[in-house]
């Protein structure tokens, strides 16, 4: 559509940026989906599903390399935090 291969866009995407789209694409993904943990209002699975990721164990592992906590801790830590206020 564009006239250009999807290499040279992505190389070009990243000489501009310094990240690939995925990377930029998952860290917003994890910003929207603490936001959502946040909330109280959706399950794991659900904020998983919500916020792209096409299954849980992915969504699990990039939550995980960019917060270096898992889902399931975060919420632990967070509810820790508002509970001893």
């Amino acid at each position: 559509m564009l006239g250009i291969s999807p290499s040279y866009l992505s190389r070009k995407f990243k000489s501009i940026t310094q990240q690939t789209f995925m990377d930029i694409l998952n860290q917003y993904r994890i910003k929207k989906s603490i936001d959502l943990l946040l909330s109280g209002k959706y399950r794991l699975y659900e904020v998983s599903d919500i916020v792209g990721f096409g299954d849980y164990k992915n969504f699990f592992n990039t939550f995980k390399k960019y917060l270096s906590i898992s889902p399931t801790e975060f919420i632990k830590q967070e509810d820790k935090k508002l509970h001893s206020k």
